[in-house]
């Protein structure tokens, strides 16, 4: 593990985003299991720093943290097992880690899902349900794919760059706490509680966008899926 951390600082001091390793599925595998128990970690060590933080008066306690976000209730077991264990995962990877990849085709799909992310968080629509809107708003997006490809190979040479990937990635990872803001009731909390609140997915964010450079972008969906594992069975046992 010591080995895997130090790994972790060189790719935030040097971020080589061109060091994906050869396909070997065991080594992968070992990986990923890896990076769940540091997402693991970071996400126990955060939650005491915040408990903390917290009994000591220099942060407000998040109470809807504690519990299953609101635009989650009144789903079925199932659904929410396919919504926010599979389907979730799978539409913020492509989002938050395909917009990091060389390949310009994940790269256009990841546009489209970041268009789909936007226009529903704006617009109130929860992105999970298949409804009148969010069809409307899919099929919307989906029309960037019918733009010119010359803009779109341009933009993503640019951004392939080694400086560009390497901003581009904390940027993702800011950009991946700051989308489950709405996962809590911050009311009129301090920018502090908000920050140290996000901080976990911040970090996580991080490390899923090392694991999408460094294995794939279906690597890191797998270890996004895992990580969102635990806190649905956890939700299921005091529902």
């Amino acid at each position: 593990m010591a080995a895997y951390l130090r790994d972790f600082y060189c790719f935030l001091s040097e971020h080589n985003s061109s060091s994906g390793l050869p396909a070997n599925p065991a080594r992968n595998a070992l990986f990923i299991g890896k990076s769940l128990l540091f997402m693991l970690a970071v996400n126990f060590v955060c939650a005491g720093i915040q408990v903390l933080l917290v009994r000591y008066g220099i942060i407000d306690d998040v109470i809807a943290g504690r519990r299953l976000p609101d635009y989650l209730r009144g789903m079925s077991q199932a659904g929410l097992f396919f919504e926010f264990v599979l389907l979730g995962p799978l539409i913020e990877e492509l989002a938050f880690r395909g917009i990091l990849q060389r390949n310009s085709r994940w790269f256009r799909a990841a546009l489209v899902a970041v268009t789909y992310l936007t226009v529903c968080r704006l617009c109130g629509w929860n992105f999970y349900l298949m409804s009148l809107h969010t069809a409307l708003a899919l099929t919307g997006s989906m029309l960037v794919l019918a733009l010119p490809a010359r803009p779109f190979r341009k933009l993503h040479a640019a951004l392939s760059t080694h400086p560009a990937q390497r901003a581009l990635s904390w940027i993702s990872a800011a950009c991946f706490a700051l989308w489950h803001y709405f996962n809590f009731n911050f009311g009129s909390a301090a920018e502090l509680t908000i920050g140290i609140t996000l901080l976990p997915f911040f970090i996580n964010g991080l490390i899923l966008n090392w694991t999408a450079l460094r294995l794939g972008l279906l690597w890191s969906c797998l270890l996004h899926i895992c990580n969102n594992l635990w806190p649905f069975v956890f939700w299921m046992s005091f529902r």
